[in-house]
């Protein structure tokens, strides 16, 4: 049997090493943490698989729930009421959080933006500024 094993067996002391040991052992010995003894999935000392980050072009979804969204809008000095600044989905609970800024290459002077109303579907953004401008939207909701 030991010629049958010639050359199979690396000349260290690895398979010399791990025999005898329990599991926790060898984790040890291959230098493997915490993370290696999680499952998968998103409850409380779980690693999330990609499933549980879904995303498409202008919106991304945490394990947690959260949704970020990114997308642009004009904002117009006219829309007396705040222009309208749709989501690409609408937030299944609620807005968190949100913010406007400037990315209009053709106007030479920022202007200070006004959130005036936001919910699970849209926000009503005014600007200070007479013209159009091109906005950049980022929002936050569960």
């Amino acid at each position: 049997m030991t010629n049958a094993l010639a050359g199979k067996q690396p000349l260290n002391s690895t398979l010399t090493d791990l025999s005898g040991k329990n599991v926790a052992g060898i984790l040890e010995y291959l230098g493997l943490g915490e993370a290696a003894k999680r499952a998968v999935g998103t409850g409380t000392n779980q690693i999330p698989d990609m499933t549980a980050f879904t995303s498409d072009l202008r919106w991304f979804k945490l394990p947690s729930g959260h949704i970020v969204q990114v997308f642009s809008v004009d904002v117009y000095s006219t829309d007396v009421e705040g222009t309208p600044a749709v989501y690409p989905i609408a937030f299944p609970y609620s807005l968190l959080a949100i913010s406007a800024i400037w990315a209009d290459p053709t106007q030479t002077e920022a202007p200070t933006y006004k959130i005036i109303g936001g919910d699970r579907t849209l926000a009503k953004i005014k600007t200070s500024k007479a013209g159009k401008y091109g906005t950049m939207i980022i929002a936050i909701g569960k």
